[in-house]
């Protein structure tokens, strides 16, 4: 039997190369995302911690100057807060954008490989149809051989 040569696999094998790059993007895109999570959090943390301090500090003393510091801290940290989410909401959309990157690289590997089946269903089809025809060849030889060696008897 012949071997099977699929005449488009250098295609498939640079559509699964795509595929792999696709799905490298699109999880450092996700952890780039998770780690803006972990920052916005961070940030959210700091503000409670600094509103706690600002609310004791109050009590405690009277010199507006040390609020007003106090109180710049916290617009810069709120202003910061905003600013990554922001970028979360710009990062959602990469992570969007990549996993739909990555879904029609796996279509286009999907469909060389279902072509690829398709083809090798067809040699092999074929090859059984050789086959047939070379037994069929080879019994009608032994009919052949039996009818001379029964006229020679």
């Amino acid at each position: 039997m012949a071997r099977f040569k699929f005449k488009f696999q250098k295609v498939l094998h640079a559509r699964q190369t795509v595929e792999k790059e696709k799905k490298k993007e699109l999880m450092y895109a996700r952890n780039l995302l998770s780690a803006l999570h972990q920052e916005k959090k961070r940030v959210k943390d700091e503000i409670i911690e600094q509103r706690q301090q600002f609310t004791k500090q109050r009590i405690q003393e009277e010199k507006a100057n040390s609020w007003r510091v106090r109180q710049n801290y916290l617009d810069m940290l709120e202003s910061l807060k905003s600013a990554v989410g922001n970028q979360i909401v710009k990062q959602n959309a990469e992570v969007e954008q990549k996993r739909i990157e990555l879904m029609e690289s796996r279509r286009e590997r999907k469909a060389m490989e279902i072509l690829r089946e398709k083809h090798y269903r067809e040699f092999v089809s074929a090859e059984n149809r050789k086959e047939q025809i070379f037994l069929n060849e080879i019994g009608q030889w032994q009919s052949i051989n039996q009818a001379n060696e029964n006229r020679l008897v």
